[in-house]
Protein backbone atom coordinates (compact mmCIF):
# COMPACT_ATOMS: atom_id res chain seq x y z
CA UNK A 1 0.00 0.00 0.00
CA UNK A 2 1.36 3.40 -1.01
CA UNK A 3 0.66 6.01 1.68
CA UNK A 4 1.88 9.00 -0.33
CA UNK A 5 -0.54 11.38 -2.02
CA UNK A 6 1.14 11.34 -5.43
CA UNK A 7 -1.09 10.66 -8.46
CA UNK A 8 -1.02 7.10 -9.73
CA UNK A 9 -2.00 5.78 -13.13
CA UNK A 10 -4.24 2.81 -13.78
CA UNK A 11 -4.06 2.68 -17.57
CA UNK A 12 -1.16 3.20 -19.93
CA UNK A 13 -3.32 5.33 -22.23
CA UNK A 14 -3.66 8.81 -20.66
CA UNK A 15 -6.95 9.36 -22.50
CA UNK A 16 -8.48 6.32 -20.80
CA UNK A 17 -6.98 6.99 -17.39
CA UNK A 18 -8.41 10.52 -17.46
CA UNK A 19 -11.94 9.13 -16.99
CA UNK A 20 -10.91 7.38 -13.77
CA UNK A 21 -9.12 10.29 -12.08
CA UNK A 22 -11.43 12.83 -10.46
CA UNK A 23 -11.35 15.48 -7.77
CA UNK A 24 -13.83 15.00 -4.94
CA UNK A 25 -15.87 18.06 -5.93
CA UNK A 26 -16.86 16.48 -9.26
CA UNK A 27 -19.61 14.52 -7.48
CA UNK A 28 -21.40 17.49 -5.87
CA UNK A 29 -20.92 19.64 -8.98
CA UNK A 30 -22.78 17.00 -11.00
CA UNK A 31 -25.23 15.54 -8.50
CA UNK A 32 -26.15 18.46 -6.21
CA UNK A 33 -27.86 20.45 -9.02
CA UNK A 34 -29.64 17.26 -10.12
CA UNK A 35 -30.81 16.64 -6.57
CA UNK A 36 -32.03 20.24 -6.29
CA UNK A 37 -33.87 19.97 -9.60
CA UNK A 38 -35.55 16.72 -8.59
CA UNK A 39 -36.47 18.14 -5.19
CA UNK A 40 -37.97 21.21 -6.89
CA UNK A 41 -40.03 18.92 -9.09
CA UNK A 42 -41.35 17.31 -5.93
CA UNK A 43 -42.38 20.65 -4.49
CA UNK A 44 -44.32 21.62 -7.62
CA UNK A 45 -45.94 18.20 -7.91
CA UNK A 46 -49.22 17.31 -6.24
CA UNK A 47 -47.39 15.90 -3.20
CA UNK A 48 -47.52 17.91 0.02
CA UNK A 49 -44.44 19.80 1.16
CA UNK A 50 -44.35 17.70 4.33
CA UNK A 51 -44.36 14.46 2.33
CA UNK A 52 -41.59 15.67 0.03
CA UNK A 53 -39.46 16.67 3.05
CA UNK A 54 -40.17 13.38 4.82
CA UNK A 55 -39.26 11.26 1.79
CA UNK A 56 -36.12 13.38 1.32
CA UNK A 57 -34.98 12.41 4.83
CA UNK A 58 -35.84 8.77 4.13
CA UNK A 59 -33.78 8.96 0.93
CA UNK A 60 -30.74 10.26 2.82
CA UNK A 61 -31.16 7.52 5.41
CA UNK A 62 -31.56 4.84 2.74
CA UNK A 63 -28.36 6.08 1.09
CA UNK A 64 -26.42 5.19 4.25
CA UNK A 65 -27.62 1.59 4.02
CA UNK A 66 -26.87 1.44 0.29
CA UNK A 67 -23.39 2.87 0.93
CA UNK A 68 -22.67 0.15 3.48
CA UNK A 69 -23.98 -2.69 1.30
CA UNK A 70 -22.12 -1.46 -1.79
CA UNK A 71 -18.86 -1.10 0.09
CA UNK A 72 -19.12 -4.44 1.82
CA UNK A 73 -20.48 -6.66 -0.92
CA UNK A 74 -19.71 -5.00 -4.27
CA UNK A 75 -16.41 -3.31 -3.50
CA UNK A 76 -14.95 -6.11 -1.38
CA UNK A 77 -16.63 -9.39 -2.32
CA UNK A 78 -15.82 -8.80 -6.01
CA UNK A 79 -12.12 -9.14 -5.20
CA UNK A 80 -12.74 -12.75 -4.19
CA UNK A 81 -14.57 -13.74 -7.40
CA UNK A 82 -12.42 -15.29 -10.10
CA UNK A 83 -12.38 -13.22 -13.28
CA UNK A 84 -13.57 -10.00 -11.61
CA UNK A 85 -10.37 -9.02 -9.86
CA UNK A 86 -9.41 -6.45 -12.53
CA UNK A 87 -12.87 -4.88 -12.48
CA UNK A 88 -12.67 -4.69 -8.69
CA UNK A 89 -9.23 -3.09 -8.89
CA UNK A 90 -10.55 -0.43 -11.27
CA UNK A 91 -13.55 0.55 -9.14
CA UNK A 92 -12.09 0.13 -5.65
CA UNK A 93 -8.89 -1.88 -5.34
CA UNK A 94 -6.61 0.91 -6.52
CA UNK A 95 -8.06 3.20 -3.87
CA UNK A 96 -6.98 0.68 -1.22
CA UNK A 97 -3.53 0.44 -2.77
CA UNK A 98 -3.14 4.23 -2.95
CA UNK A 99 -5.52 5.55 -0.25
CA UNK A 100 -4.02 9.05 -0.19
CA UNK A 101 -4.15 9.66 -3.92
CA UNK A 102 -6.71 12.51 -4.10
CA UNK A 103 -7.68 11.53 -7.65
CA UNK A 104 -8.72 7.98 -6.69
CA UNK A 105 -11.09 8.67 -3.80
CA UNK A 106 -14.44 9.17 -5.51
CA UNK A 107 -16.35 6.74 -7.68
CA UNK A 108 -15.92 7.87 -11.32
CA UNK A 109 -18.92 10.14 -12.06
CA UNK A 110 -19.74 8.52 -15.38
CA UNK A 111 -20.16 5.22 -13.54
CA UNK A 112 -22.15 6.93 -10.79
CA UNK A 113 -24.47 8.45 -13.40
CA UNK A 114 -25.04 5.04 -14.97
CA UNK A 115 -25.70 3.37 -11.64
CA UNK A 116 -27.82 6.32 -10.54
CA UNK A 117 -29.97 6.03 -13.65
CA UNK A 118 -30.65 2.38 -12.84
CA UNK A 119 -31.54 3.26 -9.25
CA UNK A 120 -33.82 6.08 -10.41
CA UNK A 121 -35.58 3.66 -12.74
CA UNK A 122 -36.09 1.15 -9.95
CA UNK A 123 -37.44 3.90 -7.69
CA UNK A 124 -39.84 5.02 -10.39
CA UNK A 125 -41.16 1.47 -10.69
CA UNK A 126 -41.44 0.73 -6.98
CA UNK A 127 -42.34 4.02 -5.32
CA UNK A 128 -45.59 5.97 -5.51
CA UNK A 129 -45.12 9.11 -7.61
CA UNK A 130 -45.69 11.30 -4.55
CA UNK A 131 -42.68 9.68 -2.86
CA UNK A 132 -40.36 9.51 -5.85
CA UNK A 133 -38.93 13.03 -6.09
CA UNK A 134 -38.17 13.57 -2.41
CA UNK A 135 -36.68 10.11 -1.96
CA UNK A 136 -34.43 10.32 -5.02
CA UNK A 137 -33.26 13.85 -4.16
CA UNK A 138 -32.41 12.70 -0.63
CA UNK A 139 -30.58 9.64 -1.91
CA UNK A 140 -28.47 11.79 -4.25
CA UNK A 141 -27.76 14.29 -1.47
CA UNK A 142 -26.58 11.42 0.71
CA UNK A 143 -24.25 10.36 -2.09
CA UNK A 144 -22.74 13.85 -2.35
CA UNK A 145 -22.18 13.92 1.41
CA UNK A 146 -20.57 10.48 1.24
CA UNK A 147 -18.06 11.55 -1.42
CA UNK A 148 -17.09 14.61 0.62
CA UNK A 149 -16.73 12.68 3.90
CA UNK A 150 -14.76 9.95 2.12
CA UNK A 151 -12.39 12.46 0.55
CA UNK A 152 -12.03 14.40 3.78
CA UNK A 153 -11.31 11.21 5.75
CA UNK A 154 -8.21 10.77 3.63
CA UNK A 155 -7.18 14.37 2.99
CA UNK A 156 -8.42 16.68 5.78
CA UNK A 157 -7.50 16.91 9.46
CA UNK A 158 -10.84 17.26 11.22
CA UNK A 159 -11.34 19.31 14.38
CA UNK A 160 -14.97 18.31 14.91
CA UNK A 161 -15.05 15.30 17.32
CA UNK A 162 -17.85 13.49 15.45
CA UNK A 163 -16.08 13.83 12.10
CA UNK A 164 -12.78 12.79 13.68
CA UNK A 165 -14.45 9.59 14.88
CA UNK A 166 -15.78 8.90 11.36
CA UNK A 167 -12.30 9.46 9.94
CA UNK A 168 -10.72 7.08 12.43
CA UNK A 169 -13.43 4.50 11.74
CA UNK A 170 -12.71 4.59 8.01
CA UNK A 171 -8.93 4.80 8.19
CA UNK A 172 -8.78 1.74 10.41
CA UNK A 173 -10.53 -0.10 7.58
CA UNK A 174 -7.70 0.96 5.26
CA UNK A 175 -4.59 0.78 7.38
CA UNK A 176 -5.12 -2.07 9.83
CA UNK A 177 -5.21 -5.64 8.57
CA UNK A 178 -7.58 -6.66 11.38
CA UNK A 179 -10.13 -4.16 10.04
CA UNK A 180 -10.05 -5.01 6.33
CA UNK A 181 -13.40 -6.81 6.62
CA UNK A 182 -14.81 -4.39 9.18
CA UNK A 183 -15.83 -0.73 9.37
CA UNK A 184 -17.47 -0.47 5.96
CA UNK A 185 -19.54 2.61 6.77
CA UNK A 186 -18.15 6.01 5.77
CA UNK A 187 -20.85 8.54 6.68
CA UNK A 188 -22.14 6.60 9.68
CA UNK A 189 -21.18 3.66 11.88
CA UNK A 190 -24.85 2.66 12.27
CA UNK A 191 -24.91 -0.22 9.81
CA UNK A 192 -21.57 -1.60 11.00
CA UNK A 193 -23.16 -1.85 14.42
CA UNK A 194 -26.37 -3.38 13.05
CA UNK A 195 -24.52 -6.02 11.00
CA UNK A 196 -21.73 -6.67 13.54
CA UNK A 197 -18.88 -5.33 11.42
CA UNK A 198 -18.00 -2.51 13.79
CA UNK A 199 -14.61 -2.46 15.50
CA UNK A 200 -12.99 0.26 17.58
Amino acid sequence: MDITNKPNYMFRQPGVDFFFRWRWWAAPVIFAPLALLILSMGFISQASIMLVCATFVVGVFFWTLFEYLMHRFMFHVLAQISGLSHFHYVIHGMHHEYPLDPYRVIFPPFLSLGLGSIIAGICALLLPQAWFFGFLAGFMTGYCWYEFVHYASHQIKWKNPWLKRLKRHHLLHHHNEAFKNKNYGVTTVLWDRVFSTYLL
